[in-house]
């Protein structure tokens, strides 16, 4: 128990502003597990908190492996085993070369194309069509178009409220509390490098 504050390992505001200034300032911590052992004096705190980043980051990694590597074997003839040992075999080999900076300069090129394929998706689906209001009026009449719903009941999907919420806490902890973001921010030296 810390007496000072008279909290017994209960995360407090100020550790959320730790954490966040963390990002901007790396004060020689690498990860949040060693600002957690050395703010509550507990190893058991630091590993529970380690696995529990492990736990998540590998069920998260397979995702991201999974799509793209079901992606290649429906367009190939490889079996989803057999590509999922390639594009991994592939992102290792490329983060093992290039690093965590290498990664950092191809989110910017990585997110246009996607907003560019979408677009392109969208602009190609209206072409095919009648045009840009027979696809909308196709989406109101599936129930697809609802916008500001300020419903306040949490089970109610998709209202203001309800994305609002989440996606405070999502944010709060991607950029905040996550070990990925924090990699790629103290990856590079100064903000003018990181701009490229």
């Amino acid at each position: 128990m810390d007496k000072s504050s008279g909290t017994v390992g209960v995360f407090t505001a100020a550790d959320v502003a730790v954490f966040s200034v963390m990002l901007a300032v790396s004060v020689g911590i690498g990860v949040y597990s060693s600002y957690l052992e050395l703010r509550y004096r507990s190893r058991a705190l630091r590993q529970v908190i380690t696995g529990a980043l492990l736990i998540n980051i590998c069920i998260y990694m397979s995702f991201c492996l999974y799509a793209p590597s079901l992606a290649l074997a429906t367009v190939t003839n490889l079996s989803t085993s057999a590509s999922i040992l390639i594009v991994g075999t592939i992102c290792t080999f490329y983060i093992t070369i290039g690093g965590v900076r290498a990664v950092v300069y191809n989110d910017v090129p990585q997110t246009v194309l996607m907003f560019l394929g979408v677009l392109i998706v969208v602009l190609l689906v209206c072409k095919e069509t009648v045009g840009a209001a027979e696809v909308w009026e196709a989406a109101g009449e599936g129930s697809r178009l609802e916008f500001f719903n300020m419903d306040p009941s949490p089970y109610v999907r998709h209202t203001f409220f309800s994305t609002i919420v989440l996606g405070a806490f999502v944010m709060l902890y991607w950029v905040g509390v996550s070990q990925a973001p924090h990699q790629r921010f103290i990856s590079v030296s100064t903000l003018p490098t990181a701009q490229g």
